[in-house]
C-alpha cells in the first residue's frame, strides 16, 4: 500500500507541494506525507455543529452533491441533529486513526487571529488572516430560530464528551504555546 501511495502521490501532488488542507479524514493521506506536521483548528462543539447544520442546509439547495448528504443527515430538527451519532463522532471522523495529542499545532477558531499569529511564530510563516466561508455571510442561519433549554444543553455536553475533551485539550495547547512564546 505504501508503495502505491508513493506513485499516486507523485501524480496528485506536484513537486514542491507544501500544504494539503480541507475537511477530510486524515487517514486519507496517512501514507502520503507521514512525517508532515499535522495541524487543525478547534471550535467549541455546539457552535461548530450548529454552523455545520446551517452550512449544509444552505449549501445543499445550490449544490446537488450535498443533497444526498442533506437528506440522510441534516433533514431533521437542529436538536435531533445535534444529538445524533453523526454529530457526536464529528471530530473522531476527521482524526481517523490519528491522536490529536500528537498534532504539531491546534488553533482555536474563537481566537482565530491570535491562532494565525501563533502559527506564524511557531512555523516561521507569514499567513494573512482571512475571514471567508462564514455561514452567517451566506444567508439566514436556520438554527437561530432555535433556543436550547438548559436540559438540552446538559444532554448535549454529556453525549459530546469526546468533542469537549478535544476542545478543552486544544484550549490548553493554545494557552501553553502562547505562554512559551511570550517567555522568549
Amino acid at each position: 500500500l505504501k508503495k502505491n501511495c508513493q506513485k499516486i502521490k507523485l501524480k496528485l501532488f506536484p513537486g514542491g507541494t507544501k500544504l494539503i488542507h480541507g475537511h477530510f479524514c486524515l487517514d486519507s493521506y496517512k501514507y502520503f506525507f507521514p512525517k508532515a506536521p499535522r495541524i487543525c483548528f478547534a471550535r467549541e462543539p455546539l457552535s461548530l455543529l450548529i454552523s455545520f447544520y446551517d452550512y449544509i442546509n444552505l449549501k445543499s439547495k445550490k449544490e446537488s452533491k450535498l443533497r444526498l448528504y442533506y437528506e440522510k443527515v441534516i433533514d431533521s430538527k437542529v436538536e435531533d441533529f445535534l444529538l445524533s451519532q453523526h454529530a457526536q463522532s464529528f471530530y473522531k471522523r476527521m482524526f481517523g486513526s490519528f491522536d490529536y495529542r500528537d498534532f504539531s499545532f491546534i488553533g482555536i477558531l474563537e481566537k482565530y487571529e491570535e491562532s494565525i499569529n501563533l502559527f506564524n511564530k511557531l512555523f516561521g510563516t507569514s499567513l494573512i488572516v482571512k475571514h471567508v466561508n462564514k455561514t452567517n455571510e451566506m444567508g439566514n442561519q436556520l438554527s437561530l430560530k432555535s433556543s436550547f433549554s438548559s436540559q438540552f444543553l446538559n444532554e448535549f455536553r454529556t453525549v459530546h464528551k469526546f468533542n469537549y475533551e478535544f476542545y478543552n485539550y486544544a484550549l490548553s495547547f493554545f494557552e501553553k504555546k502562547t505562554e512559551e512564546l511570550d517567555k522568549i
